[in-house]
Formats: C-alpha cells, structure tokens, sequence
C-alpha cells in the first residue's frame, strides 16, 4: 500500500505500523451511525478459536491508531493512508498481500494469463458477497474501474490503470478523449473478469491488489450521492462493516459474519482512533489501550533496552521527501533547486529527529523490486564545507544576495516531529547560505494540506510517497508528465521517455539499468530533494499475533489476540 501522501514525520506514528496507514471528495460530513449499511443480519457473531497454535482471547476487539482521521472510505476517491486503512477493512480487492509477503486470492479465487502477456483473465468466488447479501460480480469490478478511471470523478488515482496496470484505453479515457465503456475490461460472465493490456506486466497481480480498485456498488453510489459511504448507507464486499464514523474521534467496523472467509477472520471488532502525538500512543500501549505503536524517538534508546522482545523493526517502501512547486519561480530554476538540496542535511535530522529510517538522495528504495541499481547523488558524499561553497555560488548566480534573499515558504502538516524538522531546515539552510535564503513556515492541519497540495497552492512541502506495490514503476511514474499524483508539475520528455521503455522492458535488467537512468535524471534535474528511506519501528504486544514485521502491507483481518497474555504493560 500504499497509499499517497503521507504525512511526513518519517514514517512514523502508527501510520506506519499498519501500512496501510496511506497518501477526493470528503466523507467528513458523515455522521456517527450505530446501523450498518444494508447489512444482512448474520447469525451470532463467528470467530476462530486457534491460530498458529495458540489458543485465543475470549475477546478479539482490536483498537488502532491512525494518527489522521480519513478523507474519504471512497476507494474510487481516497489518497491518504489512514482512508486507505479503513477502505481495505469495508472493500476487497481481487487479489491482496498476505502475512508472509505472498499475494493470495481475494474476491477472485483464480486467474490466468494469455500466451503474450496481454490477457489476463480472473475467476471471482461465487460465495463472496455484498454486506446486504447480493453477490459480487464482475460487473461491479468493471463499473469501479470505469469510474475510477473517469476524469469527472476527479480521483488521485485515475490514472492508475493506465500508469500502472497499463490497461487498453485507460489513458485515453483519463484524458477525456474516449468514453468509459471503451476501457479494456469486460465481464465475460458474472464471475469472470476479463482484462486487455497494452504491454506484458509480470508483476499486475500486486498492481490489481491496491486498494482503490475495490469494487463499489453502482446502485448504491447513485443512489446516494456524496453521502453513499455513511454507516447508514454505506455496502462493501469487505470482512468488515462500517458501523460508526463520527468526524476526528473514532471509527468502528464489525465483522461480516457473511464474508466468504469469515471462519478464518478472529477480529470481531475494530476501532480505529486518531492520535497525532507519538507520546500520547505510546501511553496508551502501556495501559493497554493500543497493541502496538510508533516508538518515540527520544524513548528509543530506553525501550530498546527495556523492551527489547516487543521491538519490531523493517524497512519500509516508504520515501520522505522536499517537493517544489515547479510551475512557478524561484522553483523553475534548477539553480536554486540543487542549492537547497546541498545546504539540507538529512543525515543530521533523522539521526537527531527521527532516530528512526535512512537519510538518502534517491527517491526510488533500492530494495523495491527492479530498483537495485540507482546510485546517491553526486553531493552525497561531500562535505557540508564544499556543499555549501556550490551552494551559495548557486544562489548568487540566480541572482539572490544578502539584499536580495530568497524568500520561501515550506507547507507541512500540523506534528511535533514535522515541525521540528522545519525548524532544522529553517536553521540549516539561513546558517549555511550565510543569510541567502529566508524560510517561513506555513503548517495546516492534515485535510487541509492535502487539498492545498492537491491545489498545487505551495512553493516546497513535505511528503511522503508510499509504495502501492513491490515494484520501482510504482515510485518512478510519480514524476511522469501529468500524472495525477505529480502535484509539483514537473514534466521532463527524456523522463518520461526512460520510464515508458522501463515499464515496457521483459528483461529485469535491462528494466532496472533504465530506472537507474530515470534516477540520476531526476537527481540532475533535481527534480525533489529525497530525505528519507522510512523504517517501522514500533512497540508490538505479545498478545498480538499475525503481525509480520518483514511484510509491510498489514490486514488487520489477519491479526489476533491469544489467550492468556494481556495487552496491558
């Protein structure tokens, strides 16, 4: 998942732990409901009574922590990690990440692919079913898709079967210039589900198993409207109801005893709450509130010497990062751009800030598939007294002076860890410009800042780009000529010309050397200033179980709690 636009503290917070936890129309007008939608009405509430050998707790009610509360639980219309989080609980797609890494069959149960790679054809569970009890079929998957994909719908995401799935027609009909009935999908039957590609795409199982290709209801979307994901409205074909969403406080799903994996599920409830101070979470965990949390930075040393059993520690596919606003001044001149890239030193704040994650210059991880072989800027590995000298010799030849400062202004969102990060960057880059640069700050809280970066109302911001897949495209089509999630308008042919060969590249490492190609052009142009490789590090309970720290897409439909052990400190 992932999901775009985090909020960038470095991974951070419990976003990070359920990753999920997400980067657009708002559901924030939605009220709390104790009804849910359509539902059927099951018999008593089902649950396992073992998993992997350990008996379990009587009660499996899980509380979570997103940090920030959704936009949307639209998957046609979601872009930030926490609706991402909620929409795979009430939604399903055809295929999803399982604990172990591997994908496994979700509303599909199997598919096949043609002899050239263009075909791909999927068998969906005759036993899976609506929240009201109507099966799902492949109509729906064809109507979501053709409305995701619709530019009225105005999604973050429309283009994502074209730049990523590289399904027939989808570009054309992102643009406006085809309609929605000519995107290469089509139900065969109503539970066969038919998908026509303009190149071979080895890896579109992990394309096809993000979440905003969730099915949605077509009749119940047009009936509706905007309010069509309330509780007292909302039908998903997901192992969870939505049952209660009440704006900035808390959100409750309950399990669909009718899911066609309902006797594998043991999470009966979850309730999902919204903590932005890390402190505060980690609290929480140690009464018991919370089964796991973000670690704070200043506690990382005592915890890890305290609690060493309940650290978990991974990579994340997660980049934080500086974004110009490239469409106007100072930030169409790449002078100015690498100047700022020279005088940030990331290696300083996320030793001291974060403790937590990799500083780097390269935007794609090198651990994501087909992304081994991008190299660190040419600045890396200099010192800040020469980095500095190019610096200012930069900005002086762009025309600014003690005089004449750049004045600039960074947008973030509102955080204690955020916010010290500007003022690190604010001292970094006066101190080392030696009076050349003047940095104000402009905080917003989270919906907020997502419609001004949307808007492109911003000259730099922070943010985070989480993968939505195992796969470099997934990072590199990010600054592709407009794409939807390209809020900087940067637009570069030659770009935009190795990413298209990349992505059309069969041999692995022929793919890889054009996305390195891609890389370093992006770090010549400098294009955005990398800050960090995000990691989880979090505090997980040993009543727990099903949390795989090596897999960073998390289900909570895969978690559990077991008998005899408490959450409680």
């Amino acid at each position: 998942m992932k999901l775009r636009n985090y909020c960038f503290t470095g991974l951070t917070l419990a976003a990070a732990l359920v990753l999920g936890a997400c980067n657009k129309e708002s559901d924030n007008n939605a009220s709390a409901a104790n009804t849910p939608a359509a539902a059927s009405a099951p018999a008593e509430n089902t649950a396992v009574k073992e998993r992997d050998g350990k008996k379990l707790a009587a009660v499996q009610k899980l509380t979570i922590n997103l940090g920030s509360f959704p936009d949307t639980v639209d998957p046609g219309k979601f872009s930030d990690a926490s609706s991402g989080q909620i929409a795979k609980g009430v939604f399903e797609t055809l295929y999803r990440q399982g604990v172990s890494g591997e994908y496994v069959p979700q509303a599909a149960e199997s598919y096949s692919v043609s002899e050239d790679g263009l075909t791909w054809t999927f068998k969906l569970r005759p036993n899976a079913k609506w929240h009201d009890g109507k099966p799902v079929t492949a109509q729906d998957f064809v109507y979501s898709w053709q409305r995701l994909s619709d530019p009225k719908n105005g999604s973050s995401y429309g283009d994502y079967l074209a730049n990523n799935a590289n399904v027939v027609n989808a570009q054309e009909v992102y643009s406006g210039k085809l309609p929605t009935s000519e995107l290469g999908v089509k139900a065969v039957d109503d539970y066969t589900l038919e998908i026509k590609l303009t190149r071979p795409t080895p890896w579109l199982v992990q394309v096809l198993s993000y979440g905003v290709l969730a099915p949605v209801r077509q009749d119940v979307v047009e009936k509706f409207g905007d309010a069509w994901t309330r509780p007292e409205n909302i039908v998903g074909n997901g192992p969870y109801r939505l049952t209660k969403y009440i704006v900035n406080d808390e959100i409750v799903l309950e399990k669909f005893n009718d899911y066609w994996n309902a006797d594998n599920i043991a999470l009966t409830d979850v309730r999902f709450v919204f903590i932005k101070d890390p402190n505060t979470a980690y609290y929480k965990y140690l009464a018991g509130e919370l089964a796991f949390t973000a670690i704070p930075p200043q506690l990382k040393e005592n915890i890890l010497k305290e609690r060493t059993e309940e650290v978990r520690t991974s990579p994340a596919l997660l980049t934080g990062y500086m974004d110009f606003q490239h469409k106007y001044e100072p930030f169409q001149n790449p002078k100015v751009r690498r100047a700022l890239a020279l005088l940030t030193d990331n290696k300083f704040i996320v030793k001291n800030i974060y403790a937590a994650g990799q500083p780097t210059s390269i935007f794609t991880p090198t651990y994501v598939q087909d992304g081994q072989l991008a190299t660190k800027a040419d600045y890396w590995d200099k010192d800040m007294t020469e980095r500095r000298k190019e610096a200012v010799e930069l900005l002086k030849e762009a025309g600014y002076s003690a005089q004449n400062p750049l004045k600039v202004e960074l947008k973030y969102s509102s955080g204690k860890t955020v916010q010290k990060v500007f003022v690190a960057l604010q001292q970094q880059w006066g101190k080392e410009s030696g009076g050349l640069i003047q940095l104000t700050g402009s905080m917003s809280e989270w919906k907020s800042f997502l419609d001004e970066i949307k808007n492109g109302s911003y000259q730099i911001r922070f943010g985070g780009w989480g993968a939505d897949y195992d796969q470099a495209s997934t990072f590199y089509n990010v600054y592709t000529c407009g794409n939807a999630a390209n809020y900087s308008n940067f637009c570069d042919k030659e770009y935009d010309d190795l990413i298209n060969r990349a992505n059309s590249e069969q041999d692995a490492e022929k793919r890889a050397e054009l996305y390195a190609q891609a890389n370093k052009l992006l770090q010549d142009k400098q294009a955005v200033i990398p800050f960090n490789w995000a990691e989880v590090f979090a505090l997980v309970s040993p009543a727990l179980g099903g949390y795989n720290e090596k897999n960073d897409e998390r289900y909570f439909q895969d978690y559990y709690l077991i008998d005899g052990l408490s959450v409680k400190k």
